[in-house]
């Protein structure tokens, strides 16, 4: 998660429903074999950003996203949604 803080700025809701989901899948996000350093992990995110807009609303509500060598992630403060590249 300390890698994903580090490229974005996160609201304490949307940080504690991130952190659920990496304990959970973060396995899906990265790809690692067993625990995955820091600096790995900032090497496998392609891009990270917040969209102009989302679920929760405009400006600093839009949806933010991670995108790794694995798969999407976007973080709304109501939920979380990560797709496979294979499924985007």
């Amino acid at each position: 998660m300390m890698a994903i803080k580090e490229r974005l700025t996160l609201s304490a809701d949307r940080a504690i429903m991130l952190d659920r989901f990496l304990s959970d899948v973060g396995g899906s996000l990265f790809a690692a074999d067993g625990s995955l350093s820091k600096r790995a992990a900032l090497a496998q995110i392609r891009q990270a950003g917040q969209m102009p807009g989302g679920r929760d609303g405009g400006g600093t509500f839009g949806t933010q996203f991670v995108v790794t060598d694995k798969a999407r992630l976007e973080v709304t403060t109501a939920s979380l949604g990560c797709s496979t590249h294979r499924e985007l």
